[in-house]
């Protein structure tokens, strides 16, 4: 699994815990810490990917031949 693979996947994990998280945020603690947690590393992949764009074609053009 190539680097870009790895943090777009775990991108998308957050997404979808920060979706199933949503009903009982403010209602139960584990539901708001596991929403906050889920957040913070969608936000921490999406800064990632912008500023390492390039390098992440580039490893996974590499991979991929």
């Amino acid at each position: 699994m190539s680097t870009a693979t790895f943090i777009t996947s775990l991108q998308i994990a957050s997404l979808i815990m920060m979706l199933g998280t949503i009903d009982a945020f403010f209602v139960e603690k584990a539901a708001t810490i596991l929403f906050i947690l889920s957040f913070a590393t969608f936000a921490r992949c999406s800064i990632f990917i912008s500023k390492n764009e390039k390098w992440l074609t580039r490893i996974n053009n590499q991979n991929n031949n």
